[in-house]
């Protein structure tokens, strides 16, 4: 039987570490990045550590899934949701058992838009040219938002989706509960 050596999201240092926001960063000429915003640092960085330690600093086998789900969801906000979750296709492909056991703990968040908002539309702009993007750790110093790039993940695969094409037994499902 094949087990996940380590669990790909740590509940426990996720509490601790309290994701607070999202925010993207985009240009013409470098990677995008998407920055998750904590409150506390060092389980923050704890965080990326470990996925440095599971995947180095590029996530080649893609085993952690990032989607973003835009559409109305009932009773929330206008806005969209990211949903991080372990790659089960990924990890599946690489399994050579019959059994596999894989922790499905997973973290989302509903970030409220504004009509002037662009960082979504330009984060997606620049991950079409760059077909790639940069995962990290960030706080708010002083008032602003401070990325931590000595812990970001290169990751080439993200799910843009539509909330109303999201199924009852489909993984981004659990944005609605």
């Amino acid at each position: 039987m094949l087990h996940e050596s380590s669990i790909l999201i740590n509940e426990e240092l996720w509490e601790q570490a309290n994701w607070i926001g999202t925010a993207f960063a985009s240009s013409e000429d470098e990677i995008p990045a998407i920055a998750l915003v904590f409150e506390k640092e060092t389980p923050a960085i704890e965080i990326f550590q470990q996925w440095q330690i599971d995947f180095g600093k590029i996530d080649v086998d893609e085993k952690l899934r990032i989607s973003i789900i835009e559409g109305e969801i009932p009773d929330q906000s206008e806005g969209y949701t990211i949903h991080i979750t372990p790659n089960l296709d990924g990890i599946l492909k690489q399994a050579t058992d019959s059994e596999v056991q894989v922790d499905v703990t997973n973290k989302y968040q509903r970030l409220v838009t504004s009509e002037n908002s662009t960082g979504l539309v330009d984060f997606k702009s620049s991950f079409a040219k760059f077909k790639q993007y940069h995962i990290l750790p960030a706080f708010y110093i002083d008032e602003s938002i401070q990325p931590i790039f000595d812990f970001a993940l290169l990751k080439t695969a993200i799910d843009f989706r539509d909330a109303a094409d999201i199924s009852e037994n489909d993984i981004d499902s659990a944005i609605f509960k």
